[in-house]
């Protein structure tokens, strides 16, 4: 260590490098960090507008009534002959048997 330490102090053009390229680095590390906080803080900033603009509007109100018709426009959708036949079998059965 004392080595490097008279190193620096037979050459003062090394250190003042040294030092610089530390200050730049500090510099490009603040620089990264208040960039990062900016953005977070904007985000913040827009998720409270966000509630204070849409405070009773933006929630969904779910219902039974709501969920129970979805799920029977979901069984609309699914055909009743999967034809399994063809298929290679299901053997986690992942697929509920409809009506039957």
């Amino acid at each position: 260590m004392q080595e490097v330490v008279n190193h620096f102090n037979e050459n003062p053009l090394l250190g003042l490098l040294a030092a610089a390229s530390l200050i730049l680095a500090l510099f490009w590390i603040l620089k990264s960090i208040l960039r990062i906080s900016l953005f977070l803080l904007v985000l913040f900033a827009l998720y409270v507008g966000y509630l204070h603009f849409f405070e009773e509007s933006g929630q969904p109100v779910i219902d039974a009534e709501r969920i129970s018709r979805l799920k029977d426009h979901a069984y609309e959708l699914i055909p009743q002959d999967l034809n399994l036949s063809l298929s290679f079998p299901d053997s986690n059965f992942t697929r509920p048997h409809l009506g039957n």
